[in-house]
């Protein structure tokens, strides 16, 4: 670990994202030789940490790890502590038709490890996870190599994030997960200077509706 309490102070993540859009579709309606098009528009509502998201969030508390002792082996038994986290709530206005939605996360940068982490819908899980130093053990078991190692994390980012997409939103019923982050000191561009490291992450949202798929 890296002077952590000049790290808390001085060290920026910008977090931004994409939360006011809205999508409408059109549904051909035909009753008794009267043709006309319904309108119907989705939206959604996005919360950090209990606070609704505007535009942006701003961590400045982001520590710097070793990968190895820190990361791989926790060996100062730290890890949990080090750790930065939002919890994201994900809803369905209640005005909302049948909804799904696809959200993406570019975190992968040089200086940057990123853990996410699926709560549930609807409040279907009772705790938040805050162990995350077992589920990082649990990913990166058996394999060696750092590359191997944060692919793996890779993948279950992924597969939190298929989960996300595959649930079909009533009105007004939400996700919730968690973006768990650290800043990696062994992999920042100039380690001399990375106190002074930024890292832009864009949050995105695809909605549509339930019978409908996100395309590239």
């Amino acid at each position: 670990m890296r002077r952590l309490a000049i790290i808390i102070t001085l060290i920026a993540l910008s977090f931004t994202a994409i939360v006011a859009s809205t999508y409408a579709w059109l549904t051909y309606v035909q009753k008794k030789g009267f043709v006309g098009l319904e309108t119907h528009e989705l939206s959604i509502v996005l919360e950090a940490n209990d606070q609704i998201v505007v535009n942006s969030l701003n961590l400045d508390d982001l520590a710097f790890i070793d990968y190895e002792k820190d990361f791989v082996l926790n060996e100062t038994g730290t890890l949990n502590d080090m750790a930065s986290a939002w919890l994201i709530k994900l809803s369905s206005a209640t005005s909302s038709p049948l909804a799904k939605h696809q959200v993406d996360l570019d975190y992968l940068q040089n200086g940057l490890i990123c853990l996410l982490i699926y709560q549930g819908m609807n409040d279907e899980l009772s705790y938040y996870t805050s162990n995350y130093s077992d589920l990082v053990e649990l990913i990166i078991s058996g394999y060696a190599t750092k590359e191997e190692q944060l692919q793996a994390l890779a993948v279950h980012n992924q597969i939190v994030l298929d989960e996300i997409y595959k649930h079909v939103f009533n009105p007004g019923d939400f996700v919730e997960f968690q973006i768990v982050v650290w800043g990696d000191y062994d992999s920042v561009v100039l380690p001399n200077t990375y106190l002074d490291s930024n890292f832009n992450l864009t949050l995105s949202i695809e909605t549509v509706n339930s019978k409908g798929e996100v395309t590239p």
